[in-house]
């Protein structure tokens, strides 16, 4: 899949899908909507951490939103997790998880 990032604060507001307050430091992510599932609804996702992969560098990731412009596949990272695989100024990388 693809890895971007959001600022919850601005983008999709502080609090995710599966409820706590996000911030730019959280070590969170959002998880495509397709797999995800309901975004009204809690989703068994929730809390459920993930190690994600890009090239190289790995990381680990706690989902607690749903992202429903992403692509199966795809996660929406906070900076302070996108940070661990790519500079921000590259924007989106290859993932897996």
């Amino acid at each position: 899949g693809k890895g971007t990032f959001f600022h919850p604060a601005t983008e999709g507001g502080p609090i995710g899908a599966c409820g706590p307050r996000e911030t730019d430091h959280s070590r969170i992510c959002a998880m495509n909507i397709k797999q995800f599932g309901l975004a009204s609804a809690k989703s068994p996702w929730c809390f459920l951490e993930l190690r994600v992969r890009s090239g190289d560098k790995s990381t680990v990731c706690t989902v607690t939103d749903c992202c429903p412009e992403c692509d199966e596949g795809s996660l929406d990272m906070t900076p302070q997790v996108f940070n661990d695989l790519a500079n921000p100024k590259v924007g989106v990388i290859p993932i897996e998880w």
